[in-house]
């Protein structure tokens, strides 16, 4: 087992009200490391955890809204690293998902569908978070891991530092467009 982990979201006793459209669940990944390091993670790292994240997610609200054709995204990510901390990084995403008909998941069924036990927090670490690209991420020392959710206004939702998690590491470079050749006879 993870010292330090947290299987249960922090907002466990939220409740949605139907009357407000506007509200959106946050949620949030706070880790520490076996051996801190002095240096931030950089944006692909930070990308590349998000598509492990992605995967893990997308697995976990197949199985549990039963819908195989579900289409998942996390999107408006932002991180902070404070190496002083004893959990120094932490992670803020939000997630969306549809239907393969294009209907949206509501966030209140997403919630309630990601309470996370001890067993999938250490899954999230050992399945996805150490194996996750490059081979050199800071987040392969990663020893501790809480997933904790809160509920906020959609209007005021952070703007984050990645958009969207587009597994830039694990798909290849992005590659410049090409330019058409221009052979002279």
């Amino acid at each position: 087992m993870i010292p330090g982990t947290n299987g249960q979201p922090r907002a466990d006793t939220l409740s949605f009200d139907a009357t407000t459209i506007d509200q959106i669940v946050k949620y949030n990944l706070i880790m520490g490391f076996l051996n801190t390091p002095k240096s931030p993670p950089t944006l692909a790292e930070v990308d590349s955890l998000m598509c492990a994240m992605k995967k893990f997610f997308a697995q976990y609200l197949r199985g549990s809204l039963q819908d195989e054709s579900l289409i998942v995204s996390l999107i408006n990510i932002g991180y902070s690293y404070d190496p002083t901390c004893k959990t120094p990084m932490n992670v803020y995403f939000t997630i969306e998902a549809t239907y393969s008909d294009g209907q949206a998941v509501g966030d209140d069924k997403i919630f309630r569908a990601l309470r996370l036990g001890e067993d999938e927090i250490l899954e999230i670490v050992t399945d996805y978070i150490w194996k996750s690209p490059p081979t050199n991420s800071i987040f392969h020392s990663v020893n501790q891991l809480s997933f904790e959710s809160s509920l906020g206004d959609r209007s005021i939702l952070p703007e984050g530092s990645i958009s969207e998690a587009t597994c830039s590491l694990e798909n290849g470079p992005l590659l410049e467009p090409t330019q058409p050749s221009h052979d002279s006879k």
